[in-house]
């Protein structure tokens, strides 16, 4: 049942000009309209979450706990959450306080909401930290004393310090809680203090504007006032009524849990239990935990402590970067996530939030507290990917920034779990739209080369820009993902590989996907930025013909794209592999792409341009384009009586492939004998 269905009792009392050392009674209470028996397993299940919260107000300025077995009518949900600035004595003492106000003002009900000054309490029959309505006004107090010649830049001062402070207490680790001054028009300071709950769904900001909405008119316009709002508080001045925040020990949580299920009696039933029992209890678990700690140790792949060397860098170059600025705290990133954090961002990584699944592990959709979407990576216990791709990834892909370069917002390990996050991108993988027939229809010709553009900006960042440079290994579609503008972003870099600038050429352990695997890479393991150019132009194929690289449901000569791709370029209808729903394109920009695609693609790497030299041909048509050799994995097979792979029909074709062999410095056309082991070369002498 909502609360506010139920407001029955609402009692303002003026607050303090100077910052209290304790409260003097609460400034709103909110009671349910139903009422519970005495005696009864609810009224039992009340009576163990209050004391729970009173309890855990010493160790954690926020706390939310239930009672009872779940699904039944005599559960009880309770939250207890303290202000940032509180000590944690003051924190217990306001604990107390609001658990006394509860069954003091709301005597027998089912739920009881009670904001104090430096605490908020509330408990309810229904689980309500998913449902709390921001917009809900429970009560406003105004200082009542007029300030003259305050002026509409007094109004004016105070909306801009709470939507600041509102965007301060949304950042990961101020606790929804953010204070601090300003100056109005005239000169004179103002103080000002947010505080939001931290719930699931809560959007500090918006909870703020509302709670200035809907304030009195009055308030604006004297000396100080206050709202209390369904999920913040908000309060202004002229005197300062704060102090700092206080920071949060090792033991103190430092986000949003979901309820417990149940609160059990564990000192009743721990007098109940003979001492043998507890002997026996405790040597098979400590026997488990033996056998967990060996485990661990051996099938470990990598060493812990160079993970720990790791995150401690990160958390250093993360504290070097703050500053007490406002436009640096609005900046501010966070590197290390809490598991529980991200936990609760993704409903417990529900299947609902379940947006796709890789060689890592499957991948989540997650909202953070302050409103951010996010896409979580989670590695799979039986993933072929372990510690070693899982770190890769973090120390790659956090020391670069690039537009066309998915962003990697964090990371989380707890225990054997291993969690990635990024930016989330709402369109998902290229390869989820250009390989469904109805997503596909949304990838005009535009879109499908600004797709095209952006991939290979990403590459060139990758080869040339970042230092050291940044080979791939896996540049494949489903690896490209898209933004709500269809932008594309390059992801997954748990393979990829760190060159110095004068490094051509290393021999690596073979990783990747075939069909977008260079041969030279897939047969001998020698790795160079020209594998990421091999799998771009297999990439820039498909999104041209809109179909898969391999694809055996087709008929035997089209079959591997590239085959096909080449088979229909040599006999001049290299447009054919154009997916009919492109629409309206122009023969010669697509040509040309088909071109550079094959460029991209040849067999022997030294013939592969650079990504510099790809990026100039796709943005430039006035660049002459060399003749593409054979693609890698391509065999054409002539017959006796043909000395020329090209059909007698196809003069013209022929002509316009020899002037445009003039500019290439590689043999134009690599062609197998009859035997496909001999090699012939069509060159003039």
């Amino acid at each position: 049942m909502e609360l506010r269905s139920a407001l029955c009792t609402v009692v303002f009392l003026l607050w303090m000009k100077n910052f209290p050392t304790r409260t003097d009674g609460a400034l709103a209470q909110v009671c349910n309209a139903n009422r519970y028996s005495n005696g009864s397993e609810f009224e039992v299940n009340v009576k163990r979450v209050l004391a729970h919260l009173e309890r855990s107000a010493s160790e954690s300025w926020l706390e939310a706990v239930s009672a009872g077995e779940n699904g039944s009518p005599n559960q009880v949900f309770g939250l207890f959450q303290c202000r940032g600035d509180v000590s944690r004595k003051d924190c217990q003492s306001c604990a107390h306080e609001a658990v006394v106000e509860a069954y003091k003002t709301c005597p027998g009900a089912t739920g009881a909401l009670v904001w104090l000054e430096l605490c908020f309490l509330r408990y309810q029959d229904s689980n309500f930290t998913s449902d709390v309505k921001s917009q809900d006004i429970v009560g406003s107090v105004c200082n009542n004393v007029a300030v003259p010649n305050l002026g509409g830049g007094y109004t004016l001062a105070i909306r801009a310090l709470m939507k600041n402070l509102a965007l301060k207490a949304s950042l990961p680790g101020n606790r929804g809680f953010a204070s601090g001054q300003s100056v109005d028009s005239s000169g004179d300071t103002i103080f000002g203090l947010v505080q939001c709950l931290q719930l699931p769904f809560v959007n500090c900001s918006q909870c703020v504007s509302d709670a200035i909405e809907g304030m009195p008119e009055n308030c604006l316009s004297d000396s100080g006032g206050q709202i209390l709002v369904g999920s913040c508080h908000i309060r202004f001045g002229k005197d300062k009524f704060f102090s700092s925040p206080v920071p949060l020990s090792s033991q103190q949580t430092t986000s949003f849990h979901q309820p417990s299920t149940s609160i059990s009696n564990t000192h009743e039933k721990s007098k109940n239990k003979l001492p043998i029992k507890l002997i026996i209890t405790m040597a098979v678990l400590g026997g488990l935990f033996l056998i967990l700690v060996y485990c661990l140790i051996k099938l470990s792949p990598v060493s812990r402590r160079g993970e720990v060397a790791l995150f401690k860098s990160m958390r250093h170059d993360q504290e070097a970067q703050e500053d007490n600025s406002e436009e640096a705290l609005s900046q501010q990133e966070q590197i290390i996530f809490e598991f529980k954090t991200l936990k609760l961002a993704t409903k417990n990584f529900h299947d609902d939030n379940k947006v796709g699944e890789g060689g890592f592990g499957p991948v989540y959709k997650g909202i953070l507290l302050d409103g951010r979407q996010i896409a979580v990576k989670k590695l799979s216990l039986n993933s072929k990917q372990g510690k070693n791709e899982f770190l890769n990834e973090v120390k790659i892909v956090a020391k670069i920034q690039h537009r066309n370069l998915v962003k990697l917002l964090g990371c989380c390990t707890f225990r054997t779990e291993k969690l990635l996050v990024y930016e989330y991108m709402p369109n998902n993988s290229l390869e989820k739209m250009l390989f469904d027939a109805k997503k596909r229809q949304m990838l005009d010709w535009s879109k499908r080369y600004n797709i095209i553009i952006g991939v290979a900006r990403g590459l060139l960042y990758l080869h040339e820009d970042s230092q050291p440079r940044i080979i791939h290994r896996d540049i494949k579609a489903s690896n490209i993902l898209l933004d709500e503008n269809l932008n594309p972003k390059i992801s997954d870099f748990g393979m990829a590989r760190l060159v110095g600038e004068n490094t051509t050429q290393i021999n690596a352990r073979i990783a990747g996907t075939y069909g977008y695997m260079a041969p030279e890479y897939a047969l001998r393991g020698e790795l160079s930025i020209k594998v990421d150019i091999f799998s771009f132009g297999v990439l820039l194929l498909e999104i041209l013909s809109g179909r898969k690289n391999t694809d055996i449901s087709l008929p035997s000569n089209m079959q591997i794209l590239l085959h096909w791709a080449w088979g229909l370029y040599i006999r001049g209808k290299g447009i054919d592999i154009m997916d009919p729903m492109l629409g309206e394109v122009g023969q010669g920009e697509l040509e040309r792409c088909i071109h550079i695609g094959l460029l991209c693609a040849q067999a022997d790497e030294t013939a592969r341009p650079s990504m510099s030299s790809v990026f100039l041909m796709l943005s430039s048509d006035s660049i002459a384009l060399p003749l593409p050799t054979i693609p890698g994995f391509v065999h054409v097979a002539q017959s006796v009586g043909n000395s020329t792979i090209f059909p007698r029909d196809k003069d013209a074709d022929l002509s316009r492939i020899s002037i445009a062999s003039n500019s290439s410095s590689h043999s134009p056309l690599v062609v197998y004998s009859r035997n496909d082991i001999s090699i012939t070369l069509i060159e003039g002498r």
